[in-house]
């Protein structure tokens, strides 16, 4: 399991499949910013990015792409 202090700005995360983003076809994320108790990250689909910077909790990554 991956707790917050695993992240850092600019890395390439997968995010899991359990997670409502990737049923909606984001299936990885770029970090944008790391806080206290959640990551802000910016979506993935199909390579590009898309929209806005949202936040995910650590428990919604699935591991580092």
């Amino acid at each position: 399991m991956l707790t917050i202090r695993d992240f850092r700005p600019r890395e390439r995360i997968r995010i899991h499949p359990a997670c409502d983003w990737f049923m909606r076809g984001a299936t990885h994320a770029r970090v944008v910013s790391v806080g206290r108790t959640r990551l802000k990250v910016q979506l993935e689909i199909g390579g590009a990015d898309v929209g806005r910077p949202v936040s995910l909790s650590p428990d919604d990554v699935l591991d580092f792409a």
